[in-house]
């Protein structure tokens, strides 16, 4: 699919459709390239979360946000705060995280019928991240902040009608940049030397970062996690790490060549190199494979297809099997 010269901002799936977002439209295709809608933004840095068919857009450093489907918008808001970041819930619920007047930062949460349900004013901290758990009970943030010349983060997660935290994690002299819900109870925190997983109020697992660096964390809707390691820290040498939702380990692979992009639909495991895509199963077996264009620069595992998209087109190739042509 040519893109006609147009810039890619980014891409992602709703339900099997694909979507990109690009520099005044969001732009909805079927796996046979067939457009299902274009709708127009005005956003300066448009930023997409999607989740079980509802696609959240919000410009960030801005004050608008929407909440769309394929087809249509279903509604839209401008805020007087700054968004800095946001997350869809799989219920349809949407957490945003912006400036606030009296406090460093802010936590919203607005259900399906776009009612406010949750709001948590953080004093000194800045939101990072954020997350909505499966149910929509529970609520994740990442926040980070600066004492003596040093940077720290800390990790709370909330129940949904309570806002003083049910568990909560700091981390010294790290800068925490992810927090995604596995599952209902489990979470998935990720920083520049801190990877580990937490479940209920405790940490269940902590993968050793101290030789092998993080680098990338992909989490399906369906909660497979696929995080990258660079191994001894090198930008060509690298381990990718699959974990199922109640974070057990599926398998570690290897690869040898810089990994510019990551994809997991709960099925597959898709894994974008300089010049080939990968595509393995659950079990470690690699099932697929494709060369690539060195302009790749992300790809995305959908069933039996997988999308590899530069800055204007996306190609489409099997998921299993050794493509010898590309499909547009």
């Amino acid at each position: 699919y040519n893109m006609n010269g147009i810039k890619i901002n980014s891409a992602g799936m709703t339900s099997s459709d694909l979507v990109l977002v690009q520099d005044d439209t969001v732009k909805v295709l079927d796996s046979t390239a067939k457009e299902l809608s274009t709708i127009n933004h005005k956003y300066d840095h448009p930023v997409m979360s999607s989740n079980s068919g509802r696609i959240l857009l919000y410009d960030e450093g801005g004050t608008e946000f929407r909440v769309q489907s394929k087809t249509r918008i279903l509604y839209e808001k401008e805020l007087k705060d700054i968004i800095f970041t946001g997350a869809m819930g799989k219920d349809g619920s949407i957490a945003l995280a912006t400036s606030a007047k009296g406090a460093e930062s802010m936590l919203t949460v607005y259900d399906d019928k776009e009612d406010e349900v949750f709001v948590w004013k953080c004093a000194k901290e800045h939101i990072v991240s954020c997350d909505i758990s499966d149910n929509g009970k529970l609520f994740a943030v990442s926040v980070m902040g600066v004492e003596n010349g040093s940077v720290y983060s800390k990790v709370y997660i909330f129940n949904k009608n309570k806002t003083e935290p049910k568990a909560s994690f700091e981390y010294k002299d790290s800068a925490i940049s992810s927090v995604q819900f596995l599952s209902n109870e489990t979470l998935f925190v990720l920083g520049n030397n801190v990877c580990e997983i937490i479940k209920g109020d405790e940490v269940k697992e902590k993968v050793d970062v101290s030789v092998n660096t993080p680098s990338k964390l992909h989490i399906s809707d369906n909660n497979t996690a696929v995080l990258v390691l660079s191994k001894y820290s090198s930008t060509t040498k690298k381990i990718i790490k699959v974990y199922n939702k109640s974070g057990a380990e599926l398998f570690t692979q290897e690869i040898d060549g810089l990994v510019k992009s990551v994809s997991t639909d709960g099925r597959y495991v898709a894994v974008l190199t300089d010049d080939n895509v990968q595509i393995y199963n659950t079990r470690g077996e690699m099932v697929g494979s494709a060369d690539v264009n060195t302009d790749a620069e992300e790809v995305i595992v959908s069933s039996r297809n997988t999308y590899v998209y530069s800055v204007d087109k996306i190609q489409k190739y099997s998921s299993v099997g050794d493509n010898t042509e590309v499909k547009k």
